[in-house]
């Protein structure tokens, strides 16, 4: 058609962590509730969503890739995990409920930080990528 104008779309580099990370995320909505394995509700992925794409903006190396998974009644976790220490974001099902962190490294007793925001997520993270 001329003059119409044309949706270009920029491919994703999957070796960014974020866009890794939001493309697990994503997976999950698509799911087929099989083998009593549920969705995700849609409080848990657009808080989990806002809260990587806040973090991001105040990472100043690159975004880690996240495992994610979905508990029975759709709260959403996510992980960082290597040999030396975890981190834990756990998203509920509906507000109200307890959204956290958790921190957990070798030798150390973990931390719960409670109703995180962008910035507390990121520094959880900075901390996990300074792990070997």
């Amino acid at each position: 058609m001329p003059g119409a104008e044309q949706a270009v779309f920029e491919p994703v580099d999957l070796s960014d962590g974020l866009a890794v990370t939001l493309e697990r995320l994503a997976s999950l909505l698509f799911a087929e509730e099989e083998d009593g394995f549920p969705l995700p509700t849609r409080h848990a992925y657009l808080t989990a969503f806002h809260l990587l794409n806040e973090a991001y903006r105040y990472l100043p190396a690159s975004f880690p890739r996240a495992t994610v998974s979905v508990e029975e009644n759709g709260g959403v976790f996510l992980y960082w995990i290597k040999p030396l220490g975890t981190v834990q974001l756990t998203v509920p099902f509906e507000p109200g409920k307890l959204l956290y962190i958790r921190t957990m490294q070798e030798d150390m007793p973990s931390q719960v930080y409670e109703n995180p925001d962008g910035k507390e997520l990121a520094k959880s993270l900075i901390l996990f990528t300074r792990l070997n």
